[in-house]
């Protein structure tokens, strides 16, 4: 595993050369980073997984000539970054999946407080381990996205996202 040196990561070919150098075959970045990177320069990572902002079809599309695998990891900071990741498949048109929960978190695509059927627009809440307690000093808002699970233990984080259960 590999940290690499903060006073490298304002230069594109330092970043490609540093994970050359170290034999790096899995990376994790932001979209923003991903999209000022020449993915030919990276010669033995395989497998890419971006996050941090809204999947871009073309930047997964371009990625996925140069690796074998790039991954959409979904999750804000609230629950601890990682809540969904799917697998890029070519050929996916504008919206790129954000996929299943990992294996701690749960989702729920909620309407007000009433679960969304299939095929329904809602809003994307996230239940499970790493949910934070709130935001700091920050009472009001904490109690609007921090609520209790009405549907399992624990709290949901309320995202503000919109998303749809796929069948």
């Amino acid at each position: 595993m590999c940290i690499m040196p903060e006073n490298l990561m304002d230069n594109p070919l330092e970043i490609s050369d540093y994970c050359n150098r170290h034999g790096v075959t899995f990376m994790g970045m932001t979209n923003a980073l991903a999209s000022v990177l020449d993915p030919e320069r990276f010669k033995g990572l395989r497998i890419l997984s971006l996050g941090g902002d809204s999947a871009d079809s073309k930047l997964f599309e371009k990625w996925a000539l140069y690796v074998n695998r790039v991954i959409n990891d979904y999750g804000p900071t609230e629950i601890c970054v990682h809540a969904t990741a799917t697998v890029y498949e070519p050929g996916y048109q504008d919206i790129i999946p954000i996929g299943r929960p990992y294996n701690n978190k749960k989702i729920y695509i909620l309407q007000g407080d009433k679960l969304c059927g299939i095929g329904q627009k809602g809003e994307i809440c996230v239940g499970g381990s790493g949910v934070a307690r709130g935001y700091h000093n920050r009472p009001k808002i904490t109690t609007q996205s921090f609520v209790d699970n009405p549907f399992d233990s624990g709290r949901l984080y309320r995202t503000g996202d919109v998303g749809v259960m796929r069948p």
